[in-house]
Parts: C-alpha cells; structure tokens; sequence
C-alpha cells in the first residue's frame, strides 16, 4: 500500500492473522508505525471488496467506484486529482484516465489546477498516453484486428526535444506515456510483425537512458523505481514483464537504489513456488518474484540471499542454478550434492558446479 502523509510512503504487510511481517519506508522507530495502522485499518475494511474485484481481473482501486455513474466516476476523478496528487497513479481504468483528461483540457480552471497539483511532468505523460490510446482505439474502429501500425515518430522527437534542453523528467515522462499506451492497447492490433513490441521496448530503453543522463540523486530516482516496479508487477500484458525487471536492474545503481527496490519488492515474494504441473503460469511467475529478490539481496550482500535460495531450490531450476553457484563460493562438496540433486528434479537442465 502507499500511505500519505507528510510524503507518500510504502508499507508492505502479510496479512496472515498474526501480521508479524511488515515493513514501511518511514524511519519511525516504534514497532508498529502509523503508516502501516492505517494500511491495515483500510484493509480491515475493504479487503473483501478488492480482493474480489482483483479475482475478476480488476485493479483493487477499482472497488472505490461501484456503484457511481458514470457521471459521478467523471466528477469524483476530477475532485479526486485536483485535491490529490497520488490519487491519478492509484487509478488504473485507461477509460477514466482518457474521460479525464477530454474533461479538465475543455476546463481552464480545472486544467491549472491539476498542473499545481501534479506536476507538469504527470500531465505529459497523461496528454501523451491518452493521445497515443485513441490512434489505437480509432484504427481499430477503422481496420479491426490490424497489422496496420501507428507512426510514434512525433512523440519520440517531442520527447528527445526535451532531452536537448536537458529537461530529463518530462522526457521520461513522454517515454513512460508511449509505453503505458502500447501496453495497455496492444491487444487492439494484430502485432504479428513486433511492431508495436518493439516501439515498446524503444521507449523503455529510451526511458532508462534518460534516467541514467539525468544523474539524479536517490530521492529523485525513487519515483522512477516505484515506478517501473508498479507497471512490473501490474503484469500487463505479462509478455512485456522482463523488460521492466531490466529496466530496474539498469536504474537501481547505489546500494539506496537497491534498498528501497527490496522495500517494495520483498512482501511480494512467495512463501512457496507452485509446481510448475499444476500452473505454468503460477509456477513462472512465483519464480520471477524469487529471482527479482534473489538479485537485489546478491546486489547488497544480503546474508539472506543463501536462505532464500535454499528455500526455493527444489521447486525451480533457476533458483536451484543460483544455489549452487553461491554454494561453489564457500562449500564445493556442498555446491556437487546440490547439483545432483537438481539434475534429478530438473532433468532438462545442465546444472554443474561453475569453477570459481
């Protein structure tokens, strides 16, 4: 969850009946902050409610809008993210995100308002995915499920414009509004060629390229790392995933970087891998929630690391190639029943001891 308070911050909570495992990105010292109270007291309230509307594919934002017309939907989104700064990036519906934007532009009040509260980086990036969202929706009014292809070459040119006056954040939110616009309209056109993809992962290179010229500091960056960590986990489509798990690996530079990437990351990794028999799809994503952890303990030297591999080595053989490459560092008889062991439980794989 993100609380607001003087500054936004993460809180992450498993919510097993005791809720001995939490966690928050303030520095309060007591042992249960305010941040995550209030999390839990929202959730107490409204889990039934998301949850189901996450079972039926909905964001768990979603829940706060049933029931409301559509007229209402339009007037509480506007109310919401002219008093709110937060309240637009905890909204995920495309539809009211583009409603919003034909609403406030026809209101000049409305429109300053949102700049003052947002930002004007925010508003880039909101004008270009709304944009970019309705030459979708248009050539697939005009041509169905085409091959035909949307030219992004202005929104690039616009954003590398800013790059030269060395405007790096509306930059990269012109990248960040090309790619949540193919993403969340791919599916419109028949992608067959890569085209689309493709103009997907440029942005996201582009994106973190920019960060890099930036050459900001960790409070700076933490907004691009909540960020692309959010659109990772959001999972769609589920074929774009591991170009933002690069992307992170690309921004998160410092050991701060790498902190706060395990403080959103660590309530989201499985307490078991599921068998990959049951649910290919359950099984590969429990897997990549692992490893993402796996790479940020390596990367700060977190004596953790080997606990989690060997907790998760029997049930996916990139972990178990991760476990004896650890094991090899300290322990090479160790590291060879490993591998044994992994070879019969993952017989397709050639897991061998590396030489150190």
């Amino acid at each position: 969850a993100r609380v607001r308070d003087d500054i936004t911050h993460v809180v992450g909570a498993y919510l097993d009946p005791s809720v001995n495992i939490y966690d928050c990105t303030c520095t309060c010292s007591k042992k249960v902050c305010r941040h995550v109270t209030a999390a839990l007291l929202y959730a107490a309230d409204n889990l039934r409610e998301m949850i189901r509307y996450e079972k039926h594919g909905g964001a768990i934002a979603d829940h706060l809008l049933e029931g409301l017309s559509e007229e209402e939907i339009r007037e509480e989104v506007i109310r919401q993210i002219t008093d709110d700064k937060d309240a637009f990036e905890r909204l995920s519906a495309k539809e009211i995100r583009e409603e919003v934007i034909r609403q406030i532009t026809d209101d000049k009040d409305a429109f300053e308002r949102l700049v003052a509260v947002t930002g004007e980086e925010t508003l880039y990036r909101m004008e270009c995915a709304a944009e970019i969202s309705e030459m979708f929706v248009d050539l697939n009014d005009a041509y169905g499920w085409t091959v035909w292809e949307i030219d992004f070459e202005e929104f690039f040119r616009k954003a590398k414009g800013y790059e030269k006056k060395e405007r790096y954040g509306a930059a990269v939110s012109m990248y960040q509004g090309i790619s949540e616009a193919i993403a969340n309209n791919i599916e419109l056109v028949d992608d067959s060629n890569g085209y689309h993809g493709d103009m997907f992962v440029k942005s996201i290179k582009a994106m973190v390229k920019c960060i890099k010229r930036e050459g900001a500091g960790h409070p700076r960056k933490r907004q691009y790392i909540s960020y692309l960590h959010y659109m990772f986990v959001r999972n769609d489509p589920d074929y774009f995933e591991e170009f933002y798990d690069e992307a992170l690996r690309a921004v998160c530079t410092t050991q701060k970087d790498m902190r706060y990437w395990k403080t959103l990351h660590e309530s989201l990794v499985p307490d078991k891998i599921p068998n990959e028999d049951d649910s290919f799809g359950n099984h590969y994503r429990a897997t990549t929630m692992v490893m993402m952890m796996i790479h940020i303990l390596e990367r700060l030297h977190d004596p953790s690391l080997e606990d989690l591999c060997k907790k998760h080595y029997r049930e996916a053989d990139d972990v178990c190639k991760t476990y004896v490459r650890l094991l090899s560092y300290r322990d090479t008889d160790m590291a060879r029943q490993v591998a044994q062991e992994g070879m019969k439980l993952f017989p397709w794989e050639k897991i061998t001891v590396p030489k150190n």
